[in-house]
């Protein structure tokens, strides 16, 4: 049995592409319609990569303890801590440290270099030195 191009027509031309709603697109040899194109399909779906955030206590601590944040070596710290799974880090940054949730990108608390002696750090599962 040999199905027509008019059947295949037919049978394809209520199909709207996911994530594009109320539009709909008809399969026509030859001719070209207006669609959307892929990349702003593509777009529509992929969530924006979310930037780093900063608790309200980490920025009191920043504040109160004059820390320069170094935002691209932070943004290094956390890429690397991503790619080995880490969730709760300890992030070295010359003479600060930044204690971070790696999955939602949010920096806990900051501690500067005088208040970095005798401190103890708990529920951390690794450290980056950056």
């Amino acid at each position: 049995m040999k199905i027509s191009d008019l059947q295949i027509q037919r049978n394809f031309q209520n199909i709207t592409p996911a994530g594009v709603q109320g539009q709909q697109h008809s399969v026509r040899a030859g001719k070209k319609q207006d669609r959307p194109d892929f990349n702003d399909v593509l777009q529509s779906v992929i969530k924006p990569e979310q930037e780093i955030q900063f608790s309200a206590h980490a920025q009191k601590r920043i504040t109160s303890r004059n820390i320069t944040v170094d935002m691209d070596r932070l943004e290094t710290g956390l890429q690397q801590l991503q790619k080995k799974g880490s969730k709760n880090s300890l992030l070295l940054i010359d003479n600060d440290a930044f204690l971070v949730n790696v999955k939602n990108k949010t920096v806990i608390t900051a501690v500067d270099q005088q208040s970095i002696k005798n401190n103890v750090f708990t529920n951390i599962d690794s450290v980056a030195i950056v």
